[in-house]
Parts: structure tokens; sequence; C-alpha cells
């Protein structure tokens, strides 16, 4: 069994007693960029939803992918609680059993795409924003689902039947130089943005299989 003698500054810092806080801390590696010289991590939440939109929950992503076909895009569900508010270009992290990889970057173009005006989020998720509307956070996305950080995610998951993943621990991760690259952000928008496109196209495809001479 692993051990830890934790010292004053560290407990005041941060204040967490649990050993999967604390074994997972001891994974993290700090070479390379802090997560945090790149992205906000949201956690602004709202119980107005407007317009025509879209809400998305732990199902509707995974390894790096939005899924949409389980959506009712043209009539969402109305929602009273709280929700999260959602851009093109975020990076949803789900704190929920993180070690599902329910990860996904948000296509630049999905809501016109979809003809909807807003995305929201339900508050399970993490939002990681680009601090600049000009740079690109996609590279995050191969980086989040590396083996070494979804080992730190296994082991931070605290919380009995409904394990959690500690923001504090997430502020914490530092970014190994060789995946801040425009190229791979570039490879990740042109695989998630086809990705969706290929499930609009079926959706299309699924909606018009009751006049065959529509598409034959």
């Amino acid at each position: 069994m692993k051990s830890f003698i934790l010292s004053s500054e560290q407990v005041s810092k941060n204040f967490d007693f649990s050993p999967e806080y604390w074994i997972s801390n001891s994974l993290l590696d700090d070479n390379g960029s802090s997560l945090l010289d790149f992205v906000d991590i949201v956690n602004k939440a709202t119980s107005e939803q407007e317009g025509k939109y879209i809400i998305l929950d732990t199902t509707h992503t995974n390894n790096g992918l939005l899924l949409i076909q389980s959506m009712d895009i043209n009539n969402p569900i109305e929602r009273k609680s709280s929700k999260k508010e959602v851009n093109e270009g975020d990076i949803l992290i789900s704190r929920l059993r993180p070690y599902l990889k329910q990860i996904s970057f948000i296509p630049y173009g999905i809501k016109e795409k979809l003809n909807i005006e807003n995305i929201y989020c339900s508050t399970e998720y993490f939002i990681l924003r680009p601090k600049s509307s000009l740079s690109s956070i996609a590279f995050l996305v191969p980086w989040l689902l590396s083996e070494s950080i979804q080992n730190i995610f296994s082991n931070a998951a605290n919380g009995g039947h409904h394990p959690r993943l500690d923001i504090n621990l997430l502020k914490s991760l530092f970014i190994p130089k060789n995946y801040i690259s425009t190229e791979l952000s570039n490879k990740v928008e042109h695989l998630t943005t086809q990705h969706l496109d290929a499930q609009i196209s079926m959706m299309n495809l699924f909606k018009s299989s009751n006049n065959l001479d529509n598409f034959l």
C-alpha cells in the first residue's frame, strides 16, 4: 500500500485529505506548460436556456467526439435545472467517472449545421475554453485521452457510487511540449468536423427513408 507524508503547506493549499487526490497528485508531471496557460475552466451555470438549442449530457461525448444522433435537435426537452453554456471550440470533460473518457471537442460551425442558436451542457462537465478566441485548443484532446492523463484521472476519482474529478487536480496539469501543436489542432478539428458531418448525413438519410425516390 502506498503511503504519503503531507506537509502543512500542501494540506493548507488544497485542503483535501482523500487518498485518491494525493495518489493522483503524485503522478503529475510538471514538465511542459500549465493547462491554465491555454484555457479557462468555466464554472458559471444558468437556469435560463434561450433560443433554439441543444443540451449535452455525459452520453453525448466519447473519446474526443460529440455524439448527436440521440439528441432531439428540433424539440429539445425543456430543462429547469442549471446548465452551462458551451461555445464552439470548447472542450468538455465529464467530471463524473472521468475514466470513461467522456471528453469532446465542440466543432466549429456546429450551430450553423444544426440550425441552432445555443449549446448548453450538464453541470457534470468541466468546460475548457481557450483564453484567446484566435487560438485553438483542439490539441488538448489527444493529450487528455493519453494513457498518462487517463491514469491520473482514474486514480483521482473519489466519491463512492458517483466518483468525480477534483477541479484542483485539473488545474495542476502540465502539457508536454510535443502536444502543443497547430498541426495537431488542425487534425483534431478536421476529424471532429468529419464525424459531425457524417452523423448529420446519416440523420438526414433516416428522415428521407420514407421516400426511397429521394436518395436512390
